[in-house]
């Protein structure tokens, strides 16, 4: 994906995507990223944190990055640029692990508009 205007946006890939929930991992231009568990069943808190930190090799502004989001069975990974940053178990905060689902990608600001990302490539693979 290369950002191509603001750098104060989110760009993410979100996987198993039921009625039920989905899992989603954001990068944000300065290179913070967040995994969260949305949980549409849930009275309260649908969207839950599971992890957050700074990519730290993500390429920051206008730059281009190949970003990746791996379910694999109860296993979580995101990476970019062939460095993975986050790794974590889906069945760590007590949740059913949503085990199918469609997968695809967000592009948002809160504070910036126009957000203008171009994506050369989304691939779906099996791990």
């Amino acid at each position: 994906m290369e950002n191509l205007d603001t750098i104060t946006n989110n760009v993410g890939l979100i996987s198993r995507v039921t009625e039920d929930g989905w899992y989603e991992a954001n990068i944000q231009g300065n290179g913070d990223y967040f995994v969260y568990h949305y949980d549409a069943n849930a009275s309260e808190d649908k969207y839950k944190q599971l992890q957050s930190g700074n990519a730290g090799k993500i390429n920051t502004g206008k730059d281009i990055n190949d970003l990746r989001l791996i379910c694999q069975g109860s296993q979580l990974s995101f990476g970019g640029n062939s460095v993975e940053f986050a790794a974590l178990a889906l069945n760590a905060n007590g949740h059913q692990v949503i085990e199918w689902g469609q997968m695809g990608m967000t592009v948002a600001s809160e504070e910036e508009t126009p957000v203008i990302v171009e994506c050369n490539d989304f691939v779906i693979s099996l791990p």
